[in-house]
């Protein structure tokens, strides 16, 4: 028979409450399209001898194997907790209300890619109690309506170490209640994407703008540590290393090359004397021929020559000193950044790049260290190199000792003028009084924003303020550039951009910096001129203007 749940807070046009009739099943309480699993089907659930579906009961674990093509309801899980464990690549399609229903914890898993595609339903996957966890996986999904929902406080969401991505008409991931927690992954769309929760009670992913996304990707992203020899490789045998992920726990193996046997050293040549000994007094003995020896060639050489280091992490380096028995010592280019102790370990302090050098009887060899910030260290992230080439060359700081760069973090109009100063050597302004009321000459900003005033670079609000600690928006950044390279016009008329009119003060700003390949502008050809800059788009555009402006 079937049941009639009622969705609490929804309604019917007539102002009944939304109800959903929910089939009562005997066996394990799940449903695979209209077919309740029982002890009968679980090895087949569908009957079809493909053996799409296949439910393990000792581990209440649903396997897909296959593409499964359904003309009712998808997945259903009533009464246990449920793995879902996707074994290949399977897709899903169903015409009716959702791709999967949950009512009590599941958990989607597995090594197989899994894309479900509901374009009828309203949710595509629907959380009414219990909650679902995305681990290891690899989900993509489409919705007519909303992505992975639900509209219950007590329901949860989490994301770990996983591929998703999602889209919708209205919103991707979201929940008009509960909790969303999302675990070593990181948005990739959109640009700005964020977990929001507003007022404790709506949470999504969604974009700076506090707006929910139609297109969410998420993709694993791991705080890693150093890498650290488990078994150490021996002559003719692989070794094995291992680092461990300090915020999941999470651990990640690789071999270590076999040592090859040593090569026995060839003893020197004795060299023959040239010239005859001269004649011995008869009360001594023969002078014997010296016996010239090769001198040993002296070499000094270091296991790494370049190095990436997270604030705070340690790294010792081997040096390898052959031909001598000399004593290695060690130095740091600059401490604040990075130390080296006597044993040619390596402490990372703040972001920026180190030379370490060893030295021992006249020789030495070096390793350039890149310390990074501890939230900047997927080398994938597009923000990942202009944020290192800037604070390499002093151009932005980061947060907390220059620990952290917080890339997520708005930038404001004081940041984007020092750095555009930083950027140009830091010249001097022609004059030493500052016309904005709002700017005090103890501010790190003083000098850049008299300069940037003189130069016409930025201008100030009527009221006679420079509004130091307003949000630069993606217009004011693109106008800035453009000034700083004395407004150049752009080759082609043509605007890419639907949301950038002729009449807007950044229009020649944005079409010049789309030509120059500083500007890309989003997916839906939006330049999104009203956004706020964040700091990883600063960074970015700052790193672009530089290698394409000036050709650095």
């Amino acid at each position: 028979g079937y049941a009639v749940c009622y969705i609490p807070g929804t309604l019917n046009p007539d102002g009944t409450p939304t109800a959903r009739k929910v089939r009562i099943v005997s066996g394990y309480g799940l449903i695979v399209g209209d077919i309740p699993v029982t002890k009968e089907n679980k090895d087949d659930v569908l009957g079809n001898g493909k053996k799409e579906a296949v439910y393990i009961p000792e581990t209440n674990t649903l396997e897909l194997n296959e593409n499964i093509n359904l003309h009712s309801d998808g997945i259903t899980n009533l009464n246990q907790d449920l793995t879902i464990k996707v074994n290949k690549d399977v897709k899903i399609d169903t015409t009716c209300n959702y791709a999967i229903l949950i009512f009590k914890e599941t958990t989607i898993t597995g090594p197989g890619k899994l894309t479900l595609s509901a374009p009828s339903a309203e949710f595509t996957i629907q959380i009414i109690t219990g909650g679902l966890k995305i681990i290891d996986a690899n989900i993509e999904l489409t919705s007519n309506y909303m992505g992975i929902a639900s509209e219950y406080k007590t329901v949860s969401l989490t994301i770990e170490n996983s591929y998703l991505s999602a889209s919708a008409r209205d919103t991707a991931v979201g929940f008009i209640a509960g909790k969303i927690d999302l675990r070593c992954v990181k948005i990739t769309e959109p640009e700005d994407g964020k977990l929001s929760d507003l007022s404790g009670l709506t949470y999504y992913i969604g974009t700076a703008n506090n707006a929910s996304a139609r297109s969410v990707k998420l993709e694993p992203s791991h705080n890693w540590g150093e890498w650290k020899v488990t078994t150490p490789a021996q002559v003719g045998k692989k070794g094995v290393e291992t680092r461990t992920c300090s915020d999941c726990g999470r651990k990640e193996t690789r071999e270590i090359p076999a040592v090859d046997p040593t090569a026995t050293p060839t003893p020197g040549s004795t060299a023959t004397p040239t010239t005859k000994p001269s004649a011995t007094p008869a009360d001594t003995e023969p002078t014997k021929a010296a016996v010239p020896t090769n001198a040993a060639t002296v070499t000094l050489k270091l296991d790494k020559t370049k190095a990436d280091l997270v604030c705070g992490k340690t790294l010792t380096l081997k040096a390898s000193l052959k031909g001598s028995s000399s004593k290695i010592s060690w130095k740091s280019s600059d401490n604040k950044i990075a130390t080296v102790d006597a044993n040619g370990k390596i402490t990372a302090k703040q972001a920026g790049q180190v030379t370490v050098t060893a030295t021992a009887a006249g020789k030495s060899a070096t390793c350039t260290v890149q310390v990074l910030f501890k939230d900047v260290t997927n080398a994938k992230d597009f923000w990942y190199a202009p944020t290192y080439y800037l604070v390499n060359k002093d151009v932005v700081k980061g947060y907390d000792k220059q620990t952290l760069f917080k890339p997520a973090n708005v930038c404001t109009r004081a940041q984007m003028v020092t750095f555009i100063w930083r950027l140009k050597g830091e010249p001097a302004p022609k004059t030493k009084t500052c016309k904005f009321s709002d700017v005090k000459k103890t501010d790190y900003f003083y000098k850049a924003c008299i300069w940037g005033n003189e130069n016409h670079i930025v201008e100030g609000y009527k009221d006679g303020t420079f509004g130091p600690q307003i949000v630069c928006a993606r217009r004011h950044a693109v106008t800035f550039l453009w000034r700083l390279a004395n407004k150049p016009k752009s080759s082609s008329t043509k605007n890419k951009f639907k949301d950038v009119k002729k009449s807007d003060y950044f229009y020649q700003a944005t079409l010049w910096a789309s030509e120059k390949k500083i500007l890309a502008g989003y997916s839906d050809g939006t330049f999104r001129p009203n956004g706020d800059c964040l700091r990883r788009q600063m960074v970015t555009f700052l790193y672009k203007y530089d290698k394409y402006i000036n050709l650095k």
